[in-house]
Parts: structure tokens; sequence; C-alpha cells
């Protein structure tokens, strides 16, 4: 009786056994045929990406709105003195200027230089945190001379002259370089204000002193665009031969003064963001 149900258990237990080791088997085979299924977890949004991708709109939005009042002016108001814009200025001083508000009006003028420094931002936020490369420097410069030639009745200059791009190459950069200053120290605040002001973002990142180097020290690129504006009057041709001959010869003179004017309005900057020095 004890022999035989000794042998039942013993027959149990090689079954139970056969049966998982059964089990194993079909496990590893479909495993191997059928690979277990891996489970994506989604990852959680960069808030680091969100924080400058938010905040590279709030700069272009902060930048255009100072730009548009540095290029118009600023009427008098009970708190504030009426201020100049640049482009009632430069046409004081360039017939160029001039001729620009009465084929595209002052707004239109307004527009196309705020345009035309906003590329520059542009290409600062691109590059930021490094340098720009040979190639986005030389694309940069291209962007420029063609916003030109698009926004602009040409009096005497030929926008087409390759010392003219070489100039605006010049210019783009160092204008860039030094919007990019301001770019890196605020692309990465968190919860940057979408009302803060262009000037509030200058003041956080450069001293009243450091601005005003930063500025003097666009000087040379300024006078190597306005040196381009010199060099394409060699190109110019008129019907009337006394008016050809005093473009050819005083021209080259007229077009640098105009560059001087230029940086001596820019730096005025410094008054608009700083207030008056006491």
């Amino acid at each position: 009786m004890n022999s035989e149900t000794g042998k039942t258990k013993k027959r149990k237990l090689l079954k139970s056994a056969g049966v998982a080791a059964a089990v194993l088997v079909v496990a590893s085979v479909a495993s191997y045929y059928w690979p277990t299924r891996k489970v994506e977890i989604p990852k959680a949004p960069d808030i680091r990406l969100g924080v400058l991708e938010g905040n590279k709109k709030v700069i272009r939005t902060s930048a255009r709105k100072y730009l548009e009042k540095f290029f118009r002016g600023i009427p008098k108001s009970q708190t504030n003195p009426s201020r100049q814009g640049y482009v009632d200025f430069m046409a004081g001083h360039s017939k160029e200027v001039r001729a620009n508000i009465e084929h595209f009006t002052r707004e239109g003028v307004v527009g196309s230089y705020t345009d035309l420094y906003m590329k520059c931002l542009d290409a600062a936020i691109e590059s930021a945190g490094r340098e720009m490369t040979p190639e986005e420097v030389d694309a940069l410069g291209w962007r420029l001379v063609n916003h030109m030639k698009e926004r602009t009745v040409s009096v005497y200059v030929d926008y087409s002259h390759p010392a003219v791009k070489e100039g605006f190459t010049a210019y783009g950069k160092r204008r860039a370089e030094s919007l990019r200053s301001v770019v890196d120290r605020n692309l990465k605040v968190v919860n940057l204000s979408e009302d803060v002001p262009f000037e509030e973002l200058i003041r956080r990142t450069v001293t009243r002193e450091e601005f005003l180097e930063d500025l003097q020290s666009e000087d040379y690129a300024r006078a190597k665009l306005y040196e381009g504006f010199a060099q394409s009057l060699k190109n110019f041709r008129d019907p009337n031969p006394l008016l050809q001959s005093t473009i050819l010869v005083f021209g080259p003179g007229i077009s640098k003064n105009i560059g001087r004017r230029s940086g001596e309005f820019e730096r005025r900057q410094v008054e608009w963001i700083y207030g008056a020095e006491k």
C-alpha cells in the first residue's frame, strides 16, 4: 500500500516537472519569435527648451518696439521730452534718406531700418553662446545688402558694388556681436516678462560705460560700410557731366561724413537707455 502510494507520488512529480519543462520551452521559443515588446515611457517636455523658445520671442518683440521708437522718435509727453528719431536726423544729412521718405513714406523707412537691424538680432539669437561661423557672417552680409536693394531708392550708391556688400558684412557682424551679449544674458532667464522693455534687457547686461564703449567700437565697422558706399560712387554716371564730376570728386567725402553723423546719433542711445548723465 505504501509502496504503491510512493509510486503514485513519484509519477505526479515527474508529470509536474514535465509540464513545467514544456512551459519553459514554449516560453523560450515564443520569446525568440515574438520578442517582448518594450514599453516606451514618454519623456517629460524639456522645460529649458520651452524657456529658450519663449524668451527668443520676448527678446524679438521687445527689440522691435525699441528699434521702432529709436528710428521714429518719441513725441513730447507730460513725463518725457520729445526725442528726434534716427530717420528724421539722417534726412537732414542724406539725400538718399530724403528720397526714400518721399518714395516709401517716413513710416516705411522706419520699418525698413527696423527690419534691417532685426536681421542682425536674428543672427545674434541663432549664434547664442558662440561665435558666428564665417558662413553665417557672409550670409548675414548678403541678407543686409539685398534688403537695402529692395527697400531703398538708390540716388547715388550702387548696392551691387562688392565694397558695399563687404561693408554690410563687417557692420552686420559687429552689430550681431553687440546684440549677442544681450541675448546670452537674457535668453535663459526663467519667467522673463513678456512686456520687458529692451532698454531693461540692455541695462541688465552692461553698464552705461560698457554700452558706450560698445557703440564706439562699432565706429570701425560703420566706417567700412560708408567707405563701401564711397567706393561704389565710382560707378556713378549721369547725362549731366557737371553732376557726374561733382559726385565723383566730392561724393566719397560726403558719404564718409554721413557715416560719422550716423555714429553720432547712434551714441545718443546711451541717454535713451540709461537716462541723462548726472
